[in-house]
């Protein structure tokens, strides 16, 4: 009796880690950089979400915390008196990404990969672009703009709400800023990396 009762303990601990292991986001980033940014440059973000427009404000704000973190000032807001070098758009959104075409920020994301035939999309994705402000003057359609640098990422499955799991795009997008991938890089993200810690909780 007390070698089964045993047993049972032992499994139910297994049961109960397994239930609390930290999640892994496996997330894939394809960055291309097209030219050089200026460094210490003064730059304006703008953010989109397709599938939640509430999250904007706060995902412009870690944006800035992470380029400001590589040197980067900040204007906010833009277009009045400041002037800027680079303007930052990025979309995001969770499930299928609009269509080519048109011109506002959450158009970004006909920018990321086809889904594979047949199947669905039920990924979280980000876009990521830098352009000069002069470039974006007239409102072409994204895949018209010369972008200095632009970063697709997501992450697969659906697992998590599009507002926890943005941060885990953030961060290894960001890891790019200014280079190219070569070919989709694929890295595993843990739920309490530090990294990401610090952009949810940013020092006072």
């Amino acid at each position: 009796m007390r070698k089964q009762t045993a047993k049972s303990l032992i499994l139910c601990a297994g049961l109960l880690a397994g239930a609390c292991a930290p999640i892994r986001y496996d997330v894939r980033v394809d960055a291309h950089d097209r030219g050089p940014m200026p460094p210490a440059a003064r730059v304006s973000v703008v953010a989109a979400s397709t599938s939640d427009p509430g999250l904007g404000p706060e995902v412009e704000a870690k944006i800035q915390r992470l380029l400001a973190d590589r040197g980067f000032q900040i204007v906010e807001p833009r277009g009045e008196g400041d002037s800027v070098d680079l303007v930052v758009l990025a979309a995001f959104g969770a499930g299928q990404p609009p269509a080519a075409g048109g011109t506002g920020v959450v158009q970004l994301g006909s920018m990321l990969p086809a889904a594979p035939t047949g199947q669905p999309w039920q990924n979280r994705w980000l876009i990521v672009a830098v352009a000069r402000p002069s470039d974006l003057e007239g409102g072409p359609g994204v895949e018209a703009v010369p972008w200095l640098w632009y970063a697709t990422t997501y992450s697969d499955g659906v697992r998590g709400d599009l507002g926890r799991t943005i941060d885990y795009l953030l961060v290894p997008t960001f890891e790019w800023l200014g280079r190219t991938t070569g070919s989709r890089v694929s890295t595993r993200i843990e739920q309490y990396d530090p990294r990401v810690r610090a952009l949810t909780n940013p020092p006072e």
